[in-house]
């Protein structure tokens, strides 16, 4: 859509409970928003299903399904669509795109703190109460001014792995540019070298120089690793409180990188690589809201409480640091979409469906009895040609525990 923000911006003032806002803050949020697409057949929501978010229609045409056999169509451009879209949870119908539609989405609880401060006699998001009684809200206050003052304290890439990634970008480029920009690091130089001679790409002949692993792995999977490797840089706190948290944090994407790098190798028409760097990413939104808990000194003391506070905030952040990265709209559905465990979209597999089954397979090894549940779910059946059955789970994930150690030991 061309000029967007002052699209945006019209569309917002015109949306409950948004209408409340001021003229000022209404322009800030525009430039933060993000217009979505989804083609025609694609779901927006199933009914039955909760996500946490609250859904405006731009324009297009959905159609909503319920319970009772009855359709309805809603148009973007209807009175109707100024108001949330079957804002319930679970939701109450099916909502699927009829034609080319364009939509935008809140985090629910974003909204309801923007709303409950946006009062007759104090809508300015700066007047927020800061002092809330609620510590997630506290953060999510501090979070969210910050994203509106283009001041938010998200993790960097390192120069490295931006180098690599613009390099990758340029037709011209070649194996002798990237392998001289890796070679600036000796360690990360040497680690392409040991990922390329690895069990897990099958080389016959055993590389020895850094430009031969550029060339043997290629230029997509060279760029994918270098950023897996310059990934564990980034999860590091200063609070001595939170620094198991931020270790467990970074152990739980590896596993849950390496379980997604075999179940993609199963699956036709998705990348191992590009899989793996996935299942390392899908939980980056966490990294932030980590680092602000500790300026939260009850939200850094209460592992339960920070839980909460990370269920709530991480899939927006993700997201909204995965787009400060500039990565495009498939991997910025990875962080929002996650945890949407029944999302199912298109009949086929997705890297976000890697992500989901890769997440219950790691729970499935502590709680078993969550086997019957992930096998009812729409990812399941789209994994490695439909083999995820029951009868031979447990085989296919001790057939991948080789595959598994050698990602692990390829990530340390």
């Amino acid at each position: 859509m061309t000029d967007a923000i002052p699209t945006i911006r019209r569309y917002l003032q015109t949306l409950h409970p948004l209408d409340q806002f001021g003229a000022a803050e209404l322009d800030e949020l525009a430039k933060k928003t993000q217009i979505e697409e989804l083609h025609p057949g694609r779901r927006l929501f199933l009914r039955g299903h909760s996500d946490p978010w609250t859904f405006y229609l731009l324009d297009g045409t959905v159609q909503l399904d319920w319970p009772d056999s009855r359709r309805e169509l809603l148009r973007g451009d209807s009175i109707a669509a100024r108001q949330p879209l079957n804002n319930v949870q679970p939701h109450t119908a099916t909502a699927t795109a009829v034609d080319h539609v364009h939509y935008i989405r809140f985090n629910t609880t974003l909204l309801e703190v923007l709303s409950r401060a946006a009062t007759p006699d104090s809508y300015r998001l700066e007047e927020i109460s800061a002092d809330s009684e609620e510590p997630r809200q506290r953060l999510f206050h501090t979070i969210f001014l910050d994203y509106l003052a283009d001041a938010l304290q998200m993790p960097h890439l390192p120069d490295v792995a931006v180098r690599v990634r613009e390099a990758v970008q340029d037709p011209d480029c070649d194996a002798n540019e990237v392998a001289h920009l890796i070679q600036a690091d000796p360690v990360l130089a040497a680690r392409l070298v040991q990922a390329a001679n690895s069990p897990l790409y099958g080389v016959q002949t055993p590389i020895n120089t850094c430009k031969g692993a550029v060339m043997f792995l290629g230029l997509g999977t060279t760029r994918d690793l270098v950023l897996a490797y310059t990934l564990r840089e980034l999860f590091h706190t200063t609070s001595s409180l939170l620094q198991q948290r931020m270790r467990s944090l970074w152990q739980h994407s590896v596993l849950v990188g390496a379980i997604s790098y075999v179940l993609a190798g199963m699956t036709p028409g998705l990348d191992k690589d590009r899989a793996l760097l996935a299942g390392l990413l899908h939980d980056i939104g966490a990294l932030p809201v980590i680092n602000y808990a500790a300026h939260e000194p009850a939200l850094a003391r209460d592992a339960g409480m920070l839980d909460d506070a990370i269920a709530a905030l991480r899939g927006q952040v993700g997201a909204m640091v995965l787009r400060q990265w500039k990565f495009g709209n498939e991997t910025v559905a990875i962080a929002l979409e996650a945890e949407d465990w029944q999302r199912d979209p298109v009949p086929q597999a997705e890297y976000t469906d890697v992500i989901v089954i890769a997440q219950q397979l790691l729970l499935g090894e502590e709680h078993p009895e969550r086997l019957e549940h992930t096998m009812q779910l729409p990812a399941w059946h789209k994994l490695a040609r439909g083999r995820l059955d029951g009868e031979i789970a447990a085989q296919v994930l001790h057939e991948a525990r080789n595959d598994v150690a050698d990602v692990l030991q390829l990530l340390g």
